[in-house]
């Protein structure tokens, strides 16, 4: 049987700065993903397990969670994959995919 090493971040994503552009926002919130991620590094996780909807402003009204979603694309997931990559692991990576059609999921992705 294989063991299998475990790395989970209980953290809650930052409060907006309303100051920020959706841009901004989006590199604010991958920058505060990577410091967080550094806690489990040294512990050499090979699945690293995120919060719901973890790069969500959850003080975004609806239509700036809209917004910020189209800004962010897939920059911070594409973040989080490099992040995996060099760490020689996995990342559940649960977020609010826009799709083509309009239509939002809540899903999970692994990097």
């Amino acid at each position: 049987m294989n063991n299998v090493r475990l790395g989970t971040i209980g953290a809650a994503p930052p409060l907006a700065d309303l100051s920020h552009t959706p841009h901004q926002a989006v590199e604010a919130m991958a920058r505060f993903w990577e410091e967080k991620l550094k806690q489990v590094w040294p512990d050499e996780p090979d699945l690293v397990l995120l919060p719901e909807i973890c790069d969500r402003y959850y003080d975004h009204s609806p239509e700036q969670c809209v917004e910020f979603s189209l800004a962010r694309q897939d920059r911070i997931r594409d973040r989080l994959a490099e992040k995996a990559l060099r760490h020689h692991c996995y990342i559940a990576y649960p977020s609010l995919r826009c799709l083509a059609d309009g239509t939002r999921r809540n899903s999970v992705e692994m990097l």
